[in-house]
C-alpha cells in the first residue's frame, strides 16, 4: 500500500520546464493494493499482507485497507517510510510515476509463513522482486497456484509459476514470449492503448483496449490485472473472456479521478459475461 501524491497539469510535460500544477492530491495508491482491493470489491475471497510506517502516509491508507473486506489482512509495521509515490497526470491524462521513498528490501519482514495460505489458493506477486525468490518456494510448497510480474521471464537464475503476468514496460524490450511457456504456462501482456495479448500452448489470443474518454490513467493495469485475476479464480477458461474482463475494467478506471480501481460490480455488463463464460467453461 502506498500514498500517492498526485499533481494534475493542463498541459503536456516538457522535459527542463517549469509546470504549475492545477490540482494536489493525496489519495490511497500502490499497484499491489490496488489490484488486490480491487479484486476484493468482487465475487472472490481476497487476503493481503503488506508493510506500513509509523507515519502520516500510513494514518491515511490504513484505514481504507481495514475497510476493503481483506481476509486475513496482515500489516507489518516498521520504522521505515510507507512507500510514497508521486503521480503527474497530464492533460490528456496519461500518468508519470516516480518513487519518493526509498525502496524497502526487506519489506518489512513479511513472508507468506505467516499468511495461512492453502493448498490451490492464488498467491499474486505483482511485480518481480530477488528477494520473493523464498516467498515463491513456500508458496510452491504449499500447493498454491503462482502469479508473478513479467519481469520475472528474464530473472537470473531462472524462476518458474504458473502466470507470468504485467505490462510491457515492466521489461526492458519485447521477448519472444513462446519460448518461455516451459516455464510459465500462461502469459499475459498489457500494451495500453493496443490491448492485451495472452501466450500459452494453445496459441495467442489478443483483446484490443476499449475506446473511452480519459481522465486519468493511473491504475488502469491494476484494474486490467484484477479483471484478470478475477475471471481466473471463478474458474474461467483461459481466453478472450479473461482479457474482456481485465479490459473492460480499465477502461473504466481511465474515466475516473483515483488510483483504485472502482467496485467490480460497477462495471458495465460483467455479470452476464461472466455468467455466459462460466457456462461455457464447463
Amino acid at each position: 500500500m502506498a500514498e500517492d501524491v498526485v499533481l494534475k497539469l493542463n498541459t503536456e510535460i516538457v522535459i527542463g520546464n517549469f509546470h504549475l500544477p492545477t490540482e494536489v492530491i493525496h489519495r490511497c495508491g500502490g499497484s499491489t493494493s490496488n489490484i488486490a482491493i480491487g479484486i476484493a470489491s468482487g465475487p472472490i475471497e481476497t487476503g493481503f499482507i503488506t508493510y506500513l510506517g509509523n507515519d502520516d502516509s500510513a494514518t491515511l491508507v490504513e484505514p481504507v485497507l481495514q475497510g476493503s473486506g481483506f481476509n486475513p489482512l496482515i500489516i507489518k509495521r516498521g520504522e521505515d517510510a510507507t512507500p510514497q509515490c508521486l503521480v503527474v497526470v497530464d492533460k490528456f491524462g496519461e500518468r508519470t510515476l516516480m518513487l519518493l521513498t526509498k525502496v524497502i528490501k526487506d519489506h518489512g519482514g513479511l513472508t507468506l509463513k505467516d499468511s495461512g495460505i492453502k493448498p490451490g489458493e492464488i498467491v499474486v506477486f505483482t511485480h518481480w522482486y530477488e528477494e520473493w525468490r523464498a516467498e515463491i518456494d513456500i508458496a510452491r510448497e504449499q500447493g498454491c497456484i503462482i502469479v508473478i510480474g513479467l519481469g520475472a521471464l528474464i530473472a537470473d537464475p531462472k524462476v518458474s509459476a504458473d502466470i507470468a503476468i504485467g505490462s510491457i514496460a515492466d521489461i526492458p524490450e519485447e521477448l519472444p514470449f513462446e519460448d518461455y511457456l516451459d516455464r510459465f504456462p500462461l502469459i499475459v501482456v498489457t500494451r495500453g492503448l493496443t490491448g492485451s495479448t495472452i501466450y500459452s500452448k494453445s496459441g495467442k489470443v489478443h483483446q484490443d483496449a476499449f475506446s473511452v474518454q480519459t481522465i486519468d490513467t493511473t491504475g488502469a493495469g491494476d484494474s486490467f490485472l484484477a479483471g484478470f485475476l478475477t475471471g481466473y479464480a471463478l474458474g474461467i477458461t483461459p481466453g478472450k473472456v479473461l482479457l474482456e474482463i481485465g479490459a473492460r475494467w480499465a477502461s473504466l478506471m481511465v474515466t475516473i479521478d483515483a488510483s483504485i480501481p472502482p467496485n467490480f460490480y460497477e462495471i458495465e455488463g460483467i455479470q452476464e459475461l461472466i455468467d455466459e463464460a462460466l457456462k461455457e467453461s464447463k
